[in-house]
């Protein structure tokens, strides 16, 4: 009898043991094994070849085939530092075709490159059978950099020049032309990465080296006050805000630069009387 209820015991034990293991490969979050895999590809658009950290990014999804119910489908974007950011965007039944934008995931110097790619998509009516859907793209590779878009600033648009590694002993001047007053050097950094000026959108306010108002063309000039080398490439960007949070990004070069260059006329923002601004790349 002691024998037989030994016996019984083990029985109990292995039945509980397979019983967890079943259940570990039921709930264990993979469908490998369990489920009817369905690979598909989709078509993943963007007109954008250049955005900052957490600049808005717009891109258009193609599904390669129709579902009956909405789905869900996640775009992602990944930086070459792991910093990862995802957004899901809902495609109904009768279209095959949805844009969305995500926030670019940006990356940790100043001139580099993030990743964009459909990284899965989820059915709102489940399918029979059992059926799983993952669903990848061609990856997109979008320039980036460290440099940070600066805060909107109520009823200001705001334009700020930055360059690599800004330091006492790699620094460059910024001067700004202004109509009807003297050109103005912005000594001071913004945010300890570049140097900032804010344009009033009305026409009254007042006019120093950090804010201006009056309507009229803004000039942007550059120059050297100290290089790690000499002649040295120069990489910059100039970073347009505008109060609704809206923001622009001109990447530039200043080629061979030395201490002896000229002032090189880079951007140009002119003022409306009506309070609107247009914008002009002056190296393209």
């Amino acid at each position: 009898m002691r024998n037989l209820k030994v016996l019984f015991f083990a029985s109990l034990l292995i039945a509980g043991l397979t019983s967890c293991e079943d259940d570990d490969e039921k709930f264990s979050g993979s469908p490998v094994g369990t489920n009817n895999i369905v690979m598909l590809k989709g078509a993943l658009d963007t007109d954008a070849t250049f955005a900052l950290t957490d600049q808005d990014v717009d891109f258009t999804i193609t599904l390669p085939q129709t579902f009956s119910d909405t789905v869900n489908v996640e775009v992602t974007t990944i930086s070459n530092s792991g910093r990862r950011v995802r957004e899901s965007i809902e495609i109904r039944p009768d279209s095959l075709v949805k844009k969305g934008t995500i926030r670019a995931a940006g990356g940790a110097i100043f001139d580099t490159n993030f990743k964009m790619y459909i990284s899965g998509i989820s059915l709102q009516t489940a399918q029979p059978y059992g059926t799983h859907y993952l669903m990848t793209s061609d990856t997109i590779s979008i320039g980036t950099g460290s440099t940070v878009i600066p805060d909107q600033v109520l009823n200001r648009l705001k334009v700020k020049v930055v360059w690599g590694l800004p330091s006492s002993s790699n620094n460059l001047k910024l001067m700004i032309g202004r109509p009807t007053l003297a050109d103005i050097e912005q000594f001071s950094f913004d945010t300890g990465d570049g140097k900032a000026h804010q344009i009033n959108v009305g026409n009254t306010g007042g006019n120093n080296k950090d804010i201006s108002t009056i309507p009229g063309d803004y000039v942007f000039k550059l120059k050297a006050l100290a290089l790690p080398a000499s002649p040295v490439d120069v990489p910059y960007r100039v970073i347009v805000v505008y109060p609704d949070g809206q923001s622009y990004v001109y990447s530039g070069v200043l080629n061979g630069l030395t201490l002896d260059s000229p002032l090189t006329d880079v951007f140009k923002v002119t003022k409306n009387t009506n309070g609107t601004f247009v914008l002009t790349d002056l190296t393209n």
